[in-house]
C-alpha cells in the first residue's frame, strides 16, 4: 500500500480488524467509560470509532517513533519546529497563564507590551475618549483582514455575540477585495465614529491593501483625515509608514506566530473591543489550560493526540477524504471554516520535513454546517453515499439560556445523538423489521462526540487551542511542516502578473499559460 515501511504494523492491524461490524458490536459499561476523556470544559466520547483495544497504543507508538515529546518539548521552549522558514511557533506564549513556555524572553517581553496596549485601547475605545492619535466617539469598528487575520477574529467575535461588553462598538469585518462587500459595510457607518483595524502580519497581502486604499479614498472624498481613525496590526513594523498612520496606533504581531494561530495575539484586538479585556483575558485562559493539559498529559490520556491518531488512522488506513465537523449550535457556525484554514493549510502537504516527496495521504478535505442545517444538506451522502468519511459532532451540555430554552437544546442535543448513532450504527434488516433496499445504511462510520459543558469565553478558548494541538499532532504524525504554507505563493505571482497583464499585453505574461490569456480577452471585451 505505501512503500514507507513504518506504516507495516499498522497495516497489519488495519487487515486484521477488516471484515468487523462495528455498527453490531457492543460495549460493556466499564468499556464505554474507558473511551471517554474528562477535562473541565469538554468531555471526548470516542466511542463511536472503529477501533479495538490495540487500535491506540499501537497508534501512539507510531506517534512516539517520530520523536512526538521532542517535537513538543521544541514547541514549548520556542525552538525551531518551523525549519522551511527556520522559525520557531510561538503562539503557546501568546496565552502563557501557566508559565509554561520557555523561549525566547524577547517574544514574551513583545507580548506583554502588546496585551498593556490592548488593555489601554479598549478602556479608552470604550470610554469614548479621544487621545491626539485615535479618534473619540467611536460607534463601530471595522476588522480588515483576510485568512489568519479574518478567519479567527470573526468566528470568536461571532461566538461570544452573548459576552459582548455593553461599551463595545458594532462590529463589522471585511475580508474581500469585492467592491459590494466593501460598500455594504461603508454604508452601514459614519466615518467620523469608526475605526478601521488594518491586519495583516506581512502588510504585502495584495487583498488588504487593495480594501485600505479603498478605505482611504473615501475619507478623501469626504474630506475626512484618516490617520485618527486606523490602528494597524502587523509583524512589519513599516506598515503606519506605508499608510501614513500614526506609528502610536501601531501593534505587532511577533515574527514567530503564524497567521492562522494568531488570533490570540493583537490580531485578536476586535476580541477584547467585543468582550471587554476581562473577558478577552479568560479567553486566553482557557486556551492555556488546554496547553498545560497537552504538555503535562500522558499521549493517551491527552485530548488533543486522541483525536489526532483517530484522524490520522481514517486518513491513512481507511483512505477517508473527509473530515466533517458539526457543531450542534449556532453559536459555532463559523468554526467549520476556522479549522479548514487551521487543518488544511497547515497540514495540506506534499512533502516530508526531509524535503522528500510523500507517497500517503495527508489532510482531508474538512468541511462542516451548524447542526441541523447539516441534516438537510449534505447528511444525505454521508449516510448512504459511497465516500468513507470521519466526523466530529460537538454539543453544547450548558448555555447562558439553557433554563430559558430547554426544548430547543434538548432537540439539538438529540438530533446529533440520532446522527451519531446512524453513522456507526446505519440501518439494516433486524430481526423485528426487513427494511427496504433504497432505506438501507451500511454504518461503520465513525464520529467523536465533543461535548461542551458549559459556554463562556474560557471554554471557546479551551477548544480551539484543543484544534491546533491536534493539528500539530497530525503534522508530526504525517512528518509534515505544520507551520508554512508555501503552497499559496505561486497563484499570488500569477496573480499579480495577470493583473499586469490585463492593463498592458505587453507587460511580461511568463507565468501565463494560453488558456488564461482566452480567459482575459472576455474579461477586457465582453
Amino acid at each position: 500500500m505505501y512503500a514507507n515501511t513504518d506504516f507495516d504494523e499498522l497495516l497489519k492491524h488495519r487487515s486484521q480488524l477488516h471484515g468487523i461490524d462495528f455498527s453490531k458490536t457492543t460495549a460493556s459499561e466499564d468499556q464505554v467509560q474507558n473511551r471517554i476523556l474528562d477535562t473541565p470544559y469538554i468531555q471526548l466520547d470516542y466511542n463511536r470509532n472503529l477501533i479495538d483495544a490495540q487500535t491506540l497504543p499501537l497508534l501512539e507508538k507510531f506517534l512516539l517513533s517520530k520523536d512526538f515529546f521532542q517535537f513538543r518539548d521544541a514547541l514549548y521552549r520556542g525552538g525551531i519546529v518551523n525549519a522551511t522558514e527556520n522559525r520557531s511557533a510561538d503562539h503557546i506564549a501568546l496565552r502563557d497563564r501557566h508559565n509554561l513556555f520557555q523561549g525566547s524572553v524577547e517574544v514574551k517581553n513583545e507580548i506583554q507590551k502588546s496585551l498593556v496596549k490592548m488593555r489601554e485601547l479598549t478602556g479608552i475605545i470604550h470610554s469614548g475618549q479621544s487621545t491626539p492619535f485615535l479618534a473619540g466617539g467611536i460607534k463601530h469598528i471595522v476588522h480588515i483582514g483576510i485568512g489568519g487575520s479574518d478567519l479567527g477574529p470573526r468566528m470568536v467575535v461571532d461566538a461570544l455575540r452573548e459576552f459582548r461588553s455593553p461599551a463595545a462598538p458594532e462590529i463589522f469585518f471585511i475580508s474581500s477585495v469585492d467592491p459590494y462587500e466593501i460598500q455594504h459595510v461603508l454604508s452601514k457607518v459614519d466615518l467620523q465614529t469608526t475605526l478601521f483595524l488594518t491586519v495583516s502580519k506581512s502588510f504585502n497581502t495584495p487583498e488588504i491593501r487593495v480594501i485600505t486604499e479603498n478605505i482611504l479614498e473615501k475619507f478623501k472624498g469626504e474630506g475626512i483625515g484618516h490617520q485618527n481613525h486606523f490602528i494597524i496590526i502587523s509583524a512589519n513594523e513599516k506598515a503606519p509608514g506605508i499608510l501614513n498612520t500614526h506609528p502610536e496606533n501601531f501593534l505587532k504581531i511577533p515574527e514567530s506566530v503564524g497567521g492562522r494561530f494568531s488570533l490570540w495575539s493583537a490580531t485578536g484586538l476586535v476580541i477584547c473591543l467585543h468582550l471587554g479585556f476581562d473577558r478577552f483575558s479568560d479567553f486566553l485562559t482557557g486556551a492555556s489550560e488546554t496547553d498545560r493539559d497537552f504538555l503535562q498529559q500522558p499521549p493517551l490520556k491527552n485530548l488533543p493526540v486522541i483525536l489526532g491518531l483517530l484522524e490520522f488512522w481514517y486518513t491513512n488506513f481507511f483512505q477517508s477524504r473527509f473530515f466533517t465537523v458539526n457543531p450542534y449550535t449556532e453559536r459555532l457556525r463559523l468554526l467549520p471554516m476556522f479549522l479548514q484554514q487551521l487543518q488544511m493549510e497547515s497540514n495540506g502537504k506534499s512533502t516530508n520535513l526531509d524535503g522528500q516527496h510523500i507517497d500517503y495521504p495527508t489532510s482531508a478535505a474538512l468541511i462542516g454546517v451548524s447542526g441541523t442545517a447539516c441534516q438537510h444538506s449534505y447528511f444525505q451522502a454521508l449516510h448512504q453515499g459511497t465516500h468513507f468519511f470521519h466526523a466530529d459532532l460537538i454539543g453544547l451540555l450548558r448555555a447562558p439560556d439553557f433554563k430559558t430554552n430547554p426544548k430547543n437544546h434538548s432537540f439539538l442535543f438529540s438530533s446529533m445523538l440520532a446522527q451519531a448513532q446512524t453513522m456507526i450504527s446505519g440501518y439494516d434488516d433486524s430481526p423485528g423489521e426487513k427494511v427496504e433496499e433504497h432505506k438501507k445504511i451500511s454504518g461503520n462510520k465513525p464520529c467523536n462526540l465533543i461535548l461542551l459543558k458549559e459556554w463562556k469565553p474560557a471554554v471557546l478558548g479551551n477548544l480551539l487551542a484543543m484544534y491546533e494541538h491536534k493539528t500539530a499532532v497530525l503534522g508530526i504524525l504525517w512528518q509534515v511542516n505544520s507551520f508554512d504554507q508555501w503552497g499559496v505563493e505561486r497563484g499570488k505571482k500569477i496573480c499579480t502578473q495577470i493583473e499586469e497583464y490585463i492593463d498592458d499585453e505587453k507587460a511580461d505574461s511568463s507565468f501565463i499559460n494560453p488558456v488564461n490569456k482566452n480567459n482575459i480577452r472576455l474579461f477586457k471585451n465582453l
